[in-house]
C-alpha cells in the first residue's frame, strides 16, 4: 500500500498541521508515503515539517481554485502539466490511494479519476454561502464528488450537513473525521501580565483587525495585557502592522516567527481565534487541551463539545464589542483559570486519538 498526499499550501498551520497528523496515523512506511506541494514560494514551513517527518517530498507548479469562475478555469489549464507529471508518477510508483488536503486544491481528485485510483478529499473550508468559493462551479464539484472511489472526510458534523446542504452529490459518500488534539506538557512561565494569543493565517476572514482594535481597548483599562501575534502572511498582513505600529503603546503587541507551536502556548493565558468562520479550530482544541482559555466565533463547530461561559467563549465576529466583551472578562485570573481547567477536563474526557488513527487507516 502507497499513498499519495497533495497539500494546497506552503504554510504549516491548521489543516496543514492535521495533514501530518494523518500521515502519521496512516501507520505506513516513510517509504510509501509521497507528498506533494505547490512550488510558488520560498518560505516552506509545511516542506521543512514534512522532510523532518522523514517522508519524501515533491514540489510541483500547481494553483488552488478560487476567486472567480474565470480563474478557476485558467487554474484547470495551468494545472495540465503537473496533472500529467502525477498520472506518471501514480503508475510508475504503485500508488493505491491519493488524499488531498482542503476543498480548493482539486489536483488530487483529477489524477485519481484519470488513473482509476482510490482518492479521499479532506474538506476543512465551512459551507457558508458567503464562504463559498466557486459558487460557479458547483456543477463540476458535483461530477467530481460522484467519482466511485473517491471518499470526502470532514471535520465535523455541522460542517458535513452544510456541505451536503450545498452539495447534494455528497449524501452517502462522506464521513466525519475529529482531529485530536497533539499532547504537550505545558510549561507557563509565572509573569505579571495577561497576555493574549492569536495563532493562524493572517486573511482577511481570520478577522485579526477587530482583535487588535478590541485589544487596544482593553490594555488601555488593563496596562499588564499583551497580545501576541504568530508571524504569517496573508491579504491583511500590510493593515497587521500598520495598525500595531499605530498603537498608542505599540509594544504591547509582539509579532513573532512560529516554527513550532509549543513555545507559542507557553507564552500565552488566553488563545483568540475571532475568525468569522471557523470548521473545527485545531488551535482552539490544543489550547483547551493544555488549559488555556480560549476565546473564538461562534461560527464554529467546537459548539458540539464545549460550553459557552463553560468551557470556552463563543463571541460575535461581526461585532467587536463582543469580543472586548470577552478578553476584557477573561483578564480576571479566577474567571480565566476557573475556565481554563473545566476546558481541561472536558478535553480529557473526549480524546480522540485512538478513533482517528482506526479511521484513517480504514480510510487509506
Amino acid at each position: 500500500m502507497r499513498c499519495l498526499f497533495i497539500n494546497h499550501t506552503n504554510d504549516f498551520f491548521g489543516a496543514e498541521r492535521v495533514l501530518l497528523k494523518v500521515m502519521e496515523a496512516s501507520r505506513l512506511r516513510p517509504a510509501d508515503v509521497l507528498v506533494v506541494e505547490p512550488s510558488y514560494r520560498k518560505e516552506d514551513a509545511f516542506g521543512a515539517a514534512v522532510h523532518q517527518a522523514g517522508y519524501a517530498l515533491l514540489r510541483l507548479c500547481y494553483k488552488n481554485l478560487g476567486g472567480s469562475l474565470i480563474r478557476s478555469l485558467l487554474v484547470l489549464l495551468y494545472n495540465i502539466p503537473a496533472v500529467i507529471r502525477l498520472c506518471r508518477l501514480v503508475k510508475r510508483e504503485g500508488i493505491t490511494c491519493i488524499w488531498s488536503n482542503t476543498s480548493l486544491c482539486c489536483l488530487g481528485i483529477v489524477v485519481a479519476k484519470l488513473t482509476g485510483v482510490k482518492h479521499v478529499w479532506h474538506i476543512h473550508e465551512p459551507a457558508e454561502k458567503e464562504h463559498d468559493y466557486v459558487p460557479a462551479l458547483k456543477i463540476v464539484y458535483q461530477r467530481l464528488f460522484r467519482y466511485g472511489t473517491n471518499t470526502v472526510v470532514f471535520v465535523t458534523r455541522t460542517q458535513q450537513s452544510r456541505w451536503e446542504e450545498l452539495y447534494p452529490a455528497l449524501r452517502g459518500r462522506s464521513r466525519v473525521l475529529y482531529t485530536p488534539a497533539d499532547q504537550y506538557e505545558r510549561h507557563r512561565l509565572k509573569e505579571k501580565v495577561c497576555r493574549f494569543g492569536y495563532l493562524g493565517s493572517w486573511s482577511k476572514r481570520k478577522n485579526i483587525p477587530t482583535l487588535i482594535a478590541a485589544f487596544e481597548q482593553v490594555h488601555q483599562l488593563f496596562p499588564s495585557t499583551e497580545l501576541l501575534l504568530a508571524e504569517n502572511i496573508g491579504e491583511d498582513a500590510a493593515l497587521i502592522y500598520q495598525m500595531v505600529n499605530g498603537l498608542p503603546d505599540a509594544s504591547s503587541v509582539q509579532i513573532t516567527p512560529v516554527k513550532k507551536v509549543q513555545p507559542f502556548y507557553d507564552r500565552i493565558d488566553v488563545l483568540v481565534l475571532p475568525s468569522y468562520s471557523e470548521t473545527w479550530g485545531l488551535a482552539a482544541v490544543e489550547a483547551m487541551q493544555q488549559g488555556i482559555a480560549t476565546i473564538v466565533t461562534q461560527q464554529t463547530a467546537l459548539r458540539e463539545i464545549a460550553e459557552d461561559g463553560i468551557h470556552i467563549r463563543y463571541i460575535d465576529p461581526y461585532d467587536g464589542k463582543s469580543l472586548l466583551t470577552a478578553m476584557k472578562d477573561l483578564c480576571d485570573e479566577t474567571y480565566r483559570n476557573d475556565m481554563a481547567q473545566r476546558a481541561w477536563e472536558r478535553m480529557k474526557e473526549i480524546d480522540f486519538s485512538g478513533q482517528f488513527v482506526k479511521q484513517i487507516q480504514e480510510l487509506i
